[in-house]
């Protein structure tokens, strides 16, 4: 993501921090980057720890800097279509994106997405039925990855499923590329709007 950052002209931060954090502590400094005006989007790496007040920090995001679709608003904005879609999740927009570029037309199309996640799954079922496909969500298998002895994997079986499947992308290098391509996008469009 780096790389990509750079060849866009775009400074990327990444700021960690400890893993027992407070929720409060880590709510001020969603806060501090809502009101730095240098900082024109953000997100939020998951998985959180356990012990966060999801809820709290979900309400924390600025909908203006959420470059992942996390906050409410940005979320409800999908639900009604294409043309309310502000800052879409990155995963999500960039299948979109794949779908667009490839000139598959999915209005009318039978579409099932695997995986029910609030960051790829639902947001991608919600921008699929806005377009018009049917689709069928199931909980399973989500755009993902695994590691094993330093390699990366896909987290799922590629050459069974690419017999059966109409239109498939590889587990790397498939839909990883089109969500760093809609973050940056995104975070485009923040830094337009702010």
């Amino acid at each position: 993501m780096q790389k990509a950052f750079e060849q866009a002209s775009a400074k990327l931060l990444i700021k960690s921090v400890p893993l027992n954090v407070k929720t409060s502590e880590f709510v001020n400094l969603i806060k501090e980057s809502n009101k730095n005006s240098k900082i024109h989007g953000y997100m939020i790496q998951l998985p959180l720890p356990n012990h966060f007040d999801k809820k709290k920090i979900v309400d924390a995001i600025d909908p203006r800097k959420d470059l992942d679709c996390f906050s409410p608003d940005n979320l409800g904005r999908l639900i009604l279509g294409p043309e309310f879609e502000f800052l879409a999740p990155s995963t999500a927009k960039g299948v979109i994106k794949l779908l667009e570029e490839l000139n598959i037309e999915v209005q009318g199309k039978n579409i099932t997405v695997v995986g029910h996640s609030n960051i790829v799954g639902k947001p991608l079922t919600l921008m699929l039925i806005a377009r018009n496909a049917t689709v069928t969500n199931c909980h399973a298998i989500d755009i993902g990855y695994a590691k094993k002895n330093g390699k990366v994997y896909g987290d799922f079986e590629f050459e069974k499923i690419q017999k059966r499947a109409k239109l498939i992308t590889p587990p790397i290098g498939g839909c990883g590329p089109m969500t760093v391509a809609a973050l940056l996008e995104n975070l485009m469009i923040a830094a337009k709007n702010l």
